[in-house]
């Protein structure tokens, strides 16, 4: 099972593209693949800086951009968000990008019910995510 939210991401021309997040609690940041942000025509900065990441599979070496993420959800109307974000750039292409905890929860508390719904449909029971989301603001609205 996997938590997962979509959101829409302003790029460059100031466009909104839908995006699904994986919501990950063990990452510190919000991370995104490089290749995926360029794609998006999102904003990513030239400036790049060797880092290691401890993941499920061990430590690895990685090169990220220090970048932002101008986001919003369609259940908060209205509302937008930025988020730091680190744009890595060997990130594997099946990986899809995460909420984490730096900064996301920091400006809204998402809460799942734990329904288990086919995502992909019945060629893909394997693959669920949590069926009810609430969303709350720090100003306490949902």
């Amino acid at each position: 099972m996997r938590a997962r939210v979509m959101a829409e991401v302003e790029d460059r021309t100031g466009t909104w593209r839908a995006i699904q997040f994986v919501i990950d609690t063990g990452a510190s940041f919000p991370i995104m693949r490089t290749g995926l942000a360029e794609a998006l025509r999102l904003e990513v900065p030239h400036e790049a800086s060797p880092i290691s990441f401890t993941t499920a599979d061990g430590r690895r070496a990685s090169v990220v951009r220090d970048g932002e993420l101008h986001l919003r959800f369609p259940q908060l109307l209205g509302q937008t968000f930025r988020l730091k974000c680190l744009f890595r750039d060997n990130q594997p292409a099946g990986v899809p990008p995460v909420l984490g905890l730096h900064n996301t929860l920091d400006l809204l508390g998402i809460r799942f019910d734990g329904t288990t719904m086919p995502a992909l449909g019945p060629a893909h029971p394997e693959d669920g995510f949590m069926g009810y989301v609430e969303f709350t603001t720090r100003d306490g609205s949902t």
